[in-house]
């Protein structure tokens, strides 16, 4: 098999080697894109279960919020209500006590008037009965005209201090009426005031509680409003996303199929080209050597050594002595090397190395090797020692 046949199945496995690279990394950025579809779908559940259960637990809070409120309101209006029963048995005992203190004040006052004109008429009695017996000892008329005078002016003080006492009387009684009347007035007063003021906080209460209950119900229709706009977002967010996902997967898709097109057509020409300097190189009688034949020319005091070669095969031989003994060696290789739009280096290659031992009559210097290249040829000089 010649080196032509080997570099093009070189060539063939390579570009082989390349399509499988480029399906395999096609297949690679499906698997990547589906992946990323099911990480992207799964995400935008577990943010859906997310908002689902914070929604859940603000509703709940807000639920216990609100029992909370109502159940510090009805136990406000149990405080009120006992304040204001408290207020109102206080009111009654206040009302009672002044009740009782007035009839008490008016019976002492009764007391001491009827004491008084009782005290008065004592006196009058005193005096009447000073004024009969005054009388036993006048015998004139004129002392019995005055004693009569006395008597009817004693009589007329005594009707009068009995009308007075009956109008003190009269006078007490009515004050204990009004007085009685007065308290029954203030008293109903009292109750309906405390009426009115517990019927203002009955509907107050009713008030705070309909504005509570309407108010969590506000807020209720505004969470689930809220909840519901935000699944849309996201849903909306996640279409997006996932159609711009699948826009960049498929440019990405065709990006890679053109590549891939494009490294065959280069791997096509880079390989014509490879083939090209093949032929070339192989067209060169050096290349169609099997074994070295250089030239031996012994001088007096050194000895030259030629072989044909081009001249960027020079580098590839090389020349060692030790005493006696030459070696002459050459390795010679067929190789290429290709880039691929990512910058990464395809090299073929193929290398031959052949080598041939010689001894010379002379003992050589191994120090003294100099290596030079004119006319196609590679020429070593070497001194005697």
């Amino acid at each position: 098999m010649s080196g032509i046949d080997i570099q093009r199945i070189v060539a063939q496995e390579t570009m082989a080697n390349d399509q499988r690279n480029n399906r395999t990394e096609i297949a690679q950025l499906r698997e990547k894109q589906t992946q990323s579809i099911k990480a992207l779908r799964s995400q935008q559940e577990e943010e859906i279960y997310d908002v689902r259960q914070r929604n859940q637990q603000d509703i709940s809070t807000e639920h216990d919020r609100k029992i909370k409120v109502l159940e510090q309101l009805k136990h406000e209006l149990s405080l009120e209500n006992q304040r204001m029963e408290q207020q109102k048995n206080k009111l009654k005992k206040d009302a009672t006590q002044q009740i009782q203190l007035a009839r008490n004040n008016h019976e002492d006052q009764l007391n001491k008037t009827v004491q008084t004109y009782q005290k008065k008429g004592k006196e009058i009695q005193e005096d009447q009965r000073s004024s009969l017996q005054k009388l036993e000892t006048i015998n004139d008329l004129d002392q019995s005209q005055r004693l009569h005078e006395h008597s009817m002016a004693m009589q007329r003080t005594s009707f009068k201090n009995q009308q007075d006492l009956n109008e003190v009387s009269k006078k007490g009684s009515q004050v204990i009426a009004q007085t009685k009347f007065t308290q029954e007035q203030e008293l109903e007063n009292l109750k309906a005031k405390n009426q009115q003021l517990y019927a203002g906080i009955r509907n107050k209460h009713e008030l705070e509680v309909k504005k509570v209950g309407e108010s969590h119900q506000k807020e209720n229709e505004r969470i689930q409003f809220s909840q519901k706009a935000d699944l849309k977002e996201k849903h909306e967010t996640f279409l997006n996303q996932y159609q711009q996902n699948q826009k960049g997967y498929n440019e990405q898709h065709k990006a890679l199929e053109s590549r891939h097109v494009s490294d065959v057509e280069n791997l096509k020409v880079d390989q014509t080209k490879s083939y090209q300097s093949l032929e070339v190189k192989t067209a060169n009688p050096f290349y169609k050597n099997t074994e070295l034949k250089p030239e031996i020319s012994n001088f007096d005091h050194h000895v030259e050594i030629k072989m044909q070669a081009p001249e960027y095969e020079k580098g590839n031989i090389s020349l060692n002595v030790e005493g006696r003994k030459i070696r002459l060696s050459h390795s010679r290789q067929f190789k290429d090397e290709v880039k691929t739009p990512e910058n990464e280096k395809i090299q073929t290659s193929r290398v031959e190395s052949m080598s041939k031992s010689f001894t010379v009559s002379d003992i050589l210097d191994p120090l003294t090797i100099k290596k030079d290249y004119r006319a196609g040829q590679v020429i070593f000089s070497i001194k005697k020692a």
